[in-house]
């Protein structure tokens, strides 16, 4: 998910990997994401960096918050493909 040859912001890189998982189903409408802290730890970058990610998302429209639960996986993101 995350890429050092880029210079996109981390929270960025964080955000368009979850935004590729939701799309490719890896992450289905219905399913709650991993908790910040998890994918945090997963990663190994701050926890107020994923929560960027995820307020991005939910911006975005595609997640909405679960009091006590997480993230919800509300909407799939249309994918432009390039064959």
């Amino acid at each position: 998910m995350l890429d050092d040859r880029t210079q996109a912001p981390i929270a960025e890189q964080v955000r368009s990997g979850l935004v590729e998982k939701i799309a490719t189903g890896v992450y289905s409408v219905g399913s709650v994401l991993p908790s910040c802290r998890k994918l945090a730890a997963e990663l190994g970058v701050n926890k107020n960096t994923v929560t960027r990610a995820f307020s991005m998302l939910k911006e975005a429209g595609l997640v909405k918050p679960l009091p006590g639960e997480g993230m919800l996986v509300i909407k799939r993101p249309s994918v432009d493909r390039k064959d």
